[in-house]
This record gives structure tokens, sequence and C-alpha cells, in this order.
């Protein structure tokens, strides 16, 4: 009972509906068009005015018990598929264990169901890490955004360090049977970066993204790493192995 009052400290209440599709986009003022989106006709890329985005993905997230495949929408804005994550909440020396997490990936927002009705967001600003299915992820200040965000810990190195975030996108249906896209889609992107001195960077998985990371006479033992252990520079598994190289470089 004590760590539950501890955990309502720091936790929003959220409820959770169980509205028709119908009634939710009547509630919410009807489907926003693709224009006020992202300035333009198509969903294909969904970036743009983010308050506009979130109208879609802040609805779905809110009526998260709607069965969108029958709405002919696929995917969605959670990070795993389901609710049944085992995960860990850091907040200075205390931890807080839960057996039902999920992370909202537009929102950009750790959630955990406590019973079938109440959903709980959990405030970024009190916690120092995360831990989902022996994953990590640390709050971290992104200069691209402006702001902090989430990035899932890759690879934790004294000297470089590798991380993951994830976004979204929404790709609407067509008509056209030469798209073969019949049902709307609701997308996973993932982005590396590493990070080193406090500096974030870009990371695309390719060589030269690679060996741009070490000195010219360092780039052979690399390679030799990589071949003699046949290493995938697009396997996180990998990766892990190839950072830790390169932490002892």
């Amino acid at each position: 009972m004590k760590n539950l009052v501890n955990l309502f400290s720091f936790l929003i209440t959220i409820s959770v509906f169980s509205q028709t599709w119908q009634e939710a986009i009547d509630m919410s003022g009807g489907m926003p068009t693709a224009k006020n989106i992202n300035g333009s006709d198509s969903y294909e890329f969904g970036v743009g005015n983010q308050y506009e985005w979130s109208k879609i993905s802040g609805m779905l997230a809110q009526f998260d018990d709607i069965d969108l495949v029958k709405r002919n929408i696929v995917g969605s804005v959670f990070l795993y598929e389901d609710w049944s994550n085992n995960g860990a909440v850091f907040v200075g020396d205390r931890k807080f264990s839960f057996k039902s997490m999920n992370y909202h990936i537009e929102k950009g927002k750790f959630m955990t169901k406590i019973d079938n009705d109440s959903t709980f967001v959990i405030d970024n600003n009190q916690i120092d890490k995360v831990i989902i299915n022996n994953k990590h992820f640390k709050n971290i200040y992104s200069p691209s955004k402006g702001e902090y965000n989430y990035f899932e810990i890759v690879f934790d190195g004294d000297k470089i360090s590798l991380l993951k975030s994830y976004a979204i996108s929404f790709k609407e249906r067509s008509p056209n049977p030469m798209v073969n896209r019949p049902l709307s889609e609701i997308k996973k992107k993932r982005t590396y970066y590493t990070l080193k001195d406090n500096n974030l960077e870009l990371f695309k998985l390719k060589k030269s993204s690679l060996y741009s990371l070490v000195k010219k006479d360092q780039q052979s033992p690399l390679k030799k790493e990589i071949k003699k252990y046949n290493l995938s520079y697009k396997k996180d598994a990998d990766l892990k192995l190839i950072f830790k190289y390169l932490n002892l470089l």
C-alpha cells in the first residue's frame, strides 16, 4: 500500500472508455483531413503540424480498446502489441515494478494498466530510467527536437553509446488496386543515434557510418573484427558487440 501511495505521487490517471469508433470520431469533431495534418493531401509521411497529427494518434490512444482492424486500420501507436510486459520505473533510489507496461510512441509516454479500466501515464519529469522486457530507456535531450525524449539504450559505453528512438507514421488506405493498400496503417519507425561526450548524433545503419566513428588506422582492425564474427551492422545484437569493440579502441 505504501508503494502504491508513492506511485500515485508521480502518476497521472486517465480513464479508458469503451465508445465505438464512430462515437470517437464524432466526439473529436470528425476525422481531420490529410491537409490539416501535414500540409498535403496525403498521410504518406505523417509529419507536419504535431498538434494536428496528435488528433489522430491521441484519439487512437484514448480509445485503445477499439478493434481497429474492423475499422480498416492496422497497427498501433504503442511500442508493444499487448500489455503483458514486465517493467520497472526508477525514481531516485526507489524502484516501482509493474506487470503491465507499454510505451506510447507518439506521446513519448510510458503507461501502465493497474486494472481493466484505469491506465496511468507516468510523469516523465520524475523518472530516471525505465526498463521494459529487459530493454533500458532513458530520457535524453534531443537537440534536433529541442526537448527531452526517451531513447532505448542499445549499448551503454564509456566512450560511445548507441541509442534508438521510435516514431510513428500514418498511411491512409487507397482504393487504387495498383497501390495494394486496402487498409489504413500505423507504422513504426526506428532511428539510431550515437552518444559521445554528451553529443547526440544521427547514426545510419550502413558501413560508411560505422567506419566514420573510428580513426583511419582503426578501420582495418574493425573490419577484421566484424568479418571474424560475421557481424551485421543492421542487427541490434551484433551492434552491441561492435560498439563494445569500439569502446576498447
